[in-house]
């Protein structure tokens, strides 16, 4: 830009001496000419003037200044005729030095307008052109530190490790590397090994066997971590070396083996001081027991040696997205509905322990009309609760689920006949098996006989004078759980199946 600008001035320079040189010249040459003149206030030069085509006598002069308005006209290099802008007025020049001086001087002039104007738009593309880079760094700098303050994130979240250890200045106390919910995304192993390398010592892991189709856990995955009774903690909590630390994982149902809860309480209570005879050391809180099946609880408390646990149930579950059927509600010993670990009890204690079922188990509810004395009968029974804790009089049904379909049974005393039959697999058949003996507390005995084949099952209640739950022994004793179901709805399904006699 700065090498244009020179190149202008010395073209402007060069123009003026020329101008300078020739009207000099021209100045010396008609100086002794007595007819010649030369105005101080403009430029003459020797030549004829033609208007509108016409030689005009007397003049051999042409001024720059219009004759007609006094305008100034401008003299183009490519025209020899001159034109004023203001009166529209017409003049046929003829050649010499003078005009040719006023050409070049004028020419000169407007390139360097032109020069001019070709050097401010240079500077206005130079500019934007700056602009433009500066936003382009501009953008890419924000860029870099967006990446470098997300790198710098990275870095610091991870640069301690999950596990590292706190080192504390009570040597007694340990502080737990990560928070109760990051536990539980750890298998049992990883919880166990990361604890203990926090310095914890009492550490106890306990299986939940509730893995049936390994969608919604896995196997060995932690369900619930709790130190001393604490179920929610923060990573870099402090606790006692020595605290009770309780893991509980995921296993399939599969490997579940038989009577395992007994034996888990049995192993357990081996751990415990003795207590009085007739009294009962309680192994979980009452919080411990809320949302478990209740018929895992009735178990580990008839386990643990009480003799009067009842149940109550609250008919609740609409849907099932808050809570689940047969889920447990509270558990309450002699009253108490907030007892803790360890505490003591007698063992004939009144013990209620409260679940949830599905409205339509509800011995109030019914889908068809029903006279008073039936609204008063169980969904499951022809009996009411009280008559069908005897297990010896009227109709009950129960079923499984297997898989896909479920396994039904209908026991009916009135008739004296067993009804096994399968719904969901296509199979339209129903068994038929006479009562032999017994009731379903003490067990119903039924026979199969197909040909030279012979066989007996039992069936009785899960627990004494609890109708809700069924169990199957098969002739190689092997225990199958059945639910209470609504009778209604079994036997509509039963007399559609074509009925077998064994």
């Amino acid at each position: 830009m700065l090498k244009e600008f020179f190149i202008i001035k010395t073209v402007e320079k060069s123009a003026e001496k020329l101008i300078t040189h020739v009207a000099k010249t021209n100045f010396n040459k008609h100086k002794s000419n007595s007819n010649s003149q030369y105005s101080q206030s403009s430029i003459t030069y020797n030549t004829e003037i033609y208007n509108n085509g016409n030689s005009v006598a007397g003049s051999n002069t042409v001024s720059l200044v219009c004759a007609h308005c006094g305008g100034t006209m401008a003299i183009d290099k490519d025209s020899s005729v001159l034109k004023c802008p203001y009166c529209g007025s017409t003049e046929l020049i003829q050649e010499n030095n003078n005009v040719t001086i006023a050409k070049i001087k004028n020419d000169t002039q407007k390139e360097i307008e032109l020069k001019k104007l070709e050097m401010e738009e240079k500077e206005r593309q130079r500019k934007y052109e700056e602009r433009k880079n500066s936003d382009r760094f501009l953008i890419r700098y924000c860029m870099c530190m967006v990446v470098l303050i997300g790198i710098s994130i990275f870095l610091l979240r991870f640069s301690t490790k999950e596990d590292e250890v706190i080192q504390l200045d009570d040597p007694n106390m340990a502080a737990v590397a990560m928070s109760s919910s990051s536990y539980c995304e750890k298998n049992y192993q990883q919880a166990t090994d990361s604890l203990k390398k926090s310095g914890f010592t009492n550490i106890t892991c306990e299986p939940v066997y509730d893995i049936y189709f390994s969608v919604f856990a896995k196997e060995g995955e932690v369900d619930n971590i709790t130190i001393n009774d604490i179920a929610e903690f923060d990573k870099n909590d402090v606790f006692p070396k020595d605290a009770e630390i309780v893991i509980t994982y995921h296993l399939s149902y599969s490997k579940k083996p038989n009577n395992t809860e007994v034996e888990t309480t049995r192993t357990v209570l081996e751990t415990y001081e003795n207590v009085d005879p007739g009294k009962v050391r309680i192994l979980k809180s009452s919080r411990d027991y809320y949302g478990e099946n209740y018929q895992d609880v009735l178990s580990d408390l008839y386990s643990l040696g009480f003799k009067n646990v009842k149940t109550d149930i609250l008919y609740d579950v609409y849907f099932g997205f808050l809570v689940d059927e047969e889920d447990t509600e509270t558990v309450s010993i002699d009253g108490i509905s907030d007892f803790s670990k360890g505490d003591i009890f007698s063992n004939d204690a009144e013990v209620i322990v409260t679940f949830h079922l599905s409205y339509t188990d509800d011995p109030t509810y019914s889908q068809t009309t029903t006279t008073t004395t039936e609204s008063k009968t169980l969904s499951y029974s022809t009996n009411d609760k009280e008559t069908a804790k005897n297990g010896n009089s009227g109709v009950f049904s129960y079923r499984s689920k297997g898989g896909t379909y479920y396994i039904y049974y209908i026991i009916d005393f009135d008739e004296g006949y067993v009804y096994r039959f399968v719904e969901g697999n296509g199979d339209e058949t129903c068994d038929r098996l006479k009562i032999e003996s017994g009731d379903l507390n003490s067990g119903v005995t039924i026979t199969y006989n197909d040909g030279d084949d012979t066989w007996s099952n039992w069936l009785h209640f899960k627990w004494q004078n609890q109708s809700e739950n069924l169990t199957l022994v098969d002739n190689d004793y092997f225990e199958y759980e059945f639910k209470a179901t609504n009778l209604t709805d079994a036997l509509s399904i039963r007399d559609k199946k074509r009925i077998i006699d064994y």
